[in-house]
Formats: C-alpha cells, sequence, structure tokens
C-alpha cells in the first residue's frame, strides 16, 4: 500500500477572522458557533458514549467551475491556505529526517479567477471556521466528557476525506482545532496524522453514479417529472430571461447551480456584486432548492439515499458494528470530510432535512451510546449543526433505540 499522506499543517492564521453572521450574510456562509448538548448533562446517567462519527462540509471556499461568473466581474481571490509537506519515500509511516519541507504556491494571476487562490479550494476564513469547530469539538468530546484524549492518537482517531483540495485543507483545519500541535524545529517531534482517501472515481464520501448508475436514472427521470417540467416553464425559465443580459449569456445556457456558486462565494467572502444579482438571489437560491429537493425526494427521499449514500452508510455501520461487538482496534472518533452533497442526502435519507442548503462548515454527527437502560444495549443520536434530531421512527426519542436505529440504516444500505 501506498504510504500515506503527511499532512502537517505549519500555517496559523496570523490573526483571528471574526464572522459575522447577520442577516446581510447568508446562512449558507456558515453556522455561528455553536455549543453541543451532551446527554450526561441533562440527567442520562445510565449511558456511555462509545463512537462518534463526524461528517462535515468544507469551509468557505473558492468558486468550483471554471467558468464566468457574470458581466464584468472584479473579484479577486487571495489565499494564505496551502499544504506543507515533507518528502516520504519509507512504507512503514514514519517521519522523514530530511530538514527540507516543500511548499505548494500558486502563481498570481495565473488561475481561472484574478488572484492566487485555484478553483475548488479553501479560503482563509474557510480554514478557520474549520479551525474553529474543531476547537468546538475539542471542548465536547475532551473537555466535557473526557471521550477523547488530549493529544492526537492514532488509535482513536480515523480521517476520511476526498481528495480534493477544499476537503483536505478542511480536515487540516479541523484538526488543528481539535488536537493543537506545536511543531520545533526538528521533525522528529512532529506528529504524523493519517489522512484516508482514494481515487474520486470509487469514493462513495459523495453521491457516486460510478458506484451506483441507478443515480444517472433517477436524476434524469426527475428532470422529466411534470410537475418539474411545469415549475420550470411557469418559474425558472422567467429568471433566466431576467437574468440573462446580467451574466451576458443567453438564457438556455445559464447555470443556475454555477449562478449560486458564484454568489455565494462573492457574497461570504465580501467580494463586489453586481447589486441587480443580488436583489435576485432569493430567486436563485429559491430555484436551486426546488432542484435539490426534487432530485433528493425522486423516487423517494429512501430510495434516493440509498442510492447516493448506501455505501457510505455501510461503512459506518461496520465501524459502529465493531464497537458493538467490543473490537479493540476501533476507533471512537471518524471524521468525514466531505461536501454538501455528503451531508444533505444523508439528512433526506432520515427525513430531518430542513429543506435549506447545507452550509460552509456544517456538520452532520452519530453518537453511538452503551445503554444499560434499554433492551438492545445501544442508542444512536443525530446532530445538525449542533441541534439533537428526532428521526422519524425513533419514537419522538432524541436518543434511539439501536433495534429501531439498526432498521433504519438497513434501509438505506444497497443489497
Amino acid at each position: 500500500i501506498e504510504s500515506m499522506r503527511t499532512f502537517l499543517t505549519l500555517f496559523f492564521v496570523a490573526c483571528t477572522l471574526a464572522f459575522s453572521f447577520t442577516l446581510n450574510l447568508p446562512s449558507y456562509c456558515g453556522p455561528p458557533p455553536g455549543s453541543f448538548s451532551f446527554l450526561k448533562s441533562r440527567g442520562y446517567n445510565d449511558i456511555v458514549l462509545r463512537q462518534v462519527h463526524v461528517f462535515t462540509r468544507t469551509g468557505d471556499r473558492s468558486i468550483i467551475a471554471g467558468a464566468p461568473c457574470w458581466l464584468n466581474d472584479t473579484a479577486n481571490y487571495q489565499t494564505s491556505v496551502r499544504i506543507d509537506s515533507l518528502p516520504n519515500n519509507v512504507p512503514d509511516k514514519t517521519i522523514s529526517t530530511t530538514p527540507q519541507i516543500y511548499q505548494e504556491d500558486f502563481l498570481e494571476g495565473r488561475n481561472y479567477f484574478p488572484g492566487n487562490q485555484i478553483l475548488s479550494d479553501l479560503s482563509p476564513q474557510g480554514y478557520q471556521q474549520q479551525y474553529n469547530l474543531g476547537k468546538e469539538l475539542r471542548e465536547a468530546y475532551i473537555h466535557n466528557v473526557s471521550f477523547l484524549s488530549e493529544s492526537y492518537s492514532e488509535q482513536e482517531i480515523f480521517i476520511r476525506t476526498l481528495d480534493v483540495p477544499q476537503c483536505v485543507h478542511s480536515a487540516e483545519g479541523l484538526m488543528e482545532g481539535l488536537h493543537p500541535i506545536s511543531l520545533s524545529s526538528s521533525t522528529d517531534d512532529a506528529e504524523l496524522v493519517d489522512f484516508n482517501s482514494m481515487d474520486l472515481s470509487m469514493d462513495d464520501l459523495y453521491p457516486n453514479s460510478g458506484l451506483c448508475p441507478v443515480l444517472t436514472k433517477y436524476q434524469k427521470e426527475s428532470r422529466n417529472t411534470s410537475y418539474v417540467i411545469e415549475h420550470y416553464t411557469e418559474y425558472t425559465l422567467p429568471l433566466l430571461e431576467q437574468l440573462s443580459p446580467l451574466v451576458g449569456q443567453p438564457a438556455a445556457n445559464i447555470s443556475l447551480s454555477h449562478l449560486y456558486d458564484c454568489l455565494n462565494v462573492h457574497i461570504c467572502q465580501d467580494q463586489p456584486v453586481p447589486e441587480e444579482l443580488l436583489d435576485l438571489y432569493p430567486q436563485v437560491e429559491d430555484e436551486n432548492l426546488f432542484y435539490a429537493n426534487s432530485s433528493l425526494s425522486y423516487p423517494s427521499p429512501a430510495t434516493f439515499a440509498r442510492a447516493a449514500s448506501g455505501f457510505l452508510l455501510q461503512e459506518v455501520l461496520g465501524f459502529m458494528n465493531l464497537t458493538i461487538n467490543n473490537s479493540a482496534s476501533t476507533p471512537k472518533f471518524i471524521l468525514w470530510s466531505g461536501q454538501d452533497a455528503t451531508i444533505m442526502p444523508l439528512l433526506s435519507g432520515f427525513g430531518v432535512w430542513d429543506n435549506q442548503w447545507t452550509p460552509y462548515a456544517s456538520t452532520l454527527i452519530f453518537e453511538l451510546y452503551e445503554d444499560s437502560s434499554i433492551s438492545s444495549g445501544w442508542a444512536v443520536r443525530l446532530i445538525y449543526n449542533s441541534q439533537t434530531l428526532i428521526i422519524p421512527g425513533c419514537d419522538d426519542q432524541d436518543l434511539c433505540d439501536w433495534s429501531l436505529f439498526s432498521n433504519l440504516l438497513f434501509a438505506l444500505i444497497p443489497d
């Protein structure tokens, strides 16, 4: 097996970015900092936290697609987020003793958009969002309930990330907040943190039609339902015609998903946006939410989630079963660094999606508890952006009996 990448982040944000979650910013820009509530503090004395799965969406980032946003766009994207790496070609995961550290910089003015930031990469404020999230998780799982050790342990933590810059950098920022380290000049004092990834064509951390071809069928059929066609004629087409002179493209060529991405990136990073487009932002968002909902719910939310997230949930079930069966080698904390497309099908499949776009730096957490007060002996709690969710089919309890939760989980996993 090829040696795992070593991601040693020597980058520290020079000054703490202050984030303003006011009505001037859309919710898309990221959830406000929140504190995690814990069952122990609410009078539950018969439960023990045994495993935590944290699914994250990348923090604030650059635009995904290499395509113009609108006419006379003057945005300029600057970043100080980069990977610093040590050369390593040894099979036993030891850290090279070479004093050389390699840093990748992107040349100013040689990228698709003006600036030194590549497409689909984390912004400085996105890194800070993930770092702050890591600090919240540290407070929750180390200081509040003594679930994790103070220092990083590869026996306790398993990290999975999509092999794209925004997700890798997001995992780095979160881990720096969860287990901050001070590096000396000697590489002997550095920590080796494994990030586990794979070819995107084989990854299940996003809806992957290569793994489940029926996804393509569902998405095509959802776009051709009479409901969607009627909506397009009545609402989408008039909006596209209104947008056409503003973005400099024929209505038929406008991608509303790309425009929504452009608007959010510009607004969240305080880049200039024409007033006419700002006025149309609510309609652009509504249209994107309509098509997301029509896709996530076709042919039903559970059926789509089974195709989009079933293999991922199979991995989650595997980790949970190892813990339930008392396997000594099972990690306690599993980080899944993904995208909005990772989290939204999961929320929809469990019947808890709020029909709003998953913001930057969002978290969906599965907590597995050992609970001696119930017959199955185990229970699961679901937390989305610090709010405990009541899962339909769990008898209106925030702590879902394993016998009920596992049935819901099996229904979302392919045969």
